[in-house]
């Protein structure tokens, strides 16, 4: 079985979240059009009637639409699991702060090199390792400030390599 790592890196993973989209918005039936006057169905005589609808708007109803507190990106268009997954770890941080886990963290930081593990300091390294997992996760998912940032950097890098000694 391949490392998330090694999946990342044979560009599978950019195939296997455009499919996980493309599922969850279809199943979940969310709205990925763009903000503006709607015609609303049945109403408002020959004309018919209209309702403006924000990208805030559109969001808050897909968010309500997904399961496990996800929630869609700004632009709307994609559901951000990274966003998910970071915000889980984040959780797992703050829930070792309580101090019935005092004694297992102190173990299990020893195991792994730290002297005196605290509750403040598993959460530091809980948020440090969220961030990088959201980045890497949305990294790969179109409408994610990772996404767009990460493409920006392929582009200067690819312009800058005949620079490069």
């Amino acid at each position: 079985m391949k490392t998330f790592k090694q999946f990342v890196e044979d560009n599978q993973i950019k195939s296997a979240m455009n499919t996980l989209q493309t599922g969850y918005k279809k199943h979940h039936n969310l709205d990925t059009g763009v903000p503006g006057a709607r015609k609303v169905q049945g109403s408002g005589g020959p004309l018919g009637s209209y309702a403006i609808k924000t990208q805030s708007d559109i969001n808050q109803s897909n968010n309500k639409k997904l399961p496990l507190g996800l929630q869609m990106t700004d632009d709307g268009q994609s559901v951000n699991f990274g966003k998910k997954a970071g915000d889980i770890v984040r959780d797992v941080g703050t829930q070792a702060q309580d101090p019935k886990y005092s004694n297992a963290l102190q173990k299990k930081g020893k195991e792994f090199g730290y002297k005196n593990m605290t509750g403040k300091k598993f959460q530091k390294i809980a948020n440090t390792e969220a961030d990088n997992l959201q980045t890497s996760i949305n990294r790969n998912i179109k409408g994610t400030e990772a996404n767009r940032l990460g493409n920006e950097s392929d582009i200067i890098n690819k312009n800058t390599q005949k620079y490069k000694k």
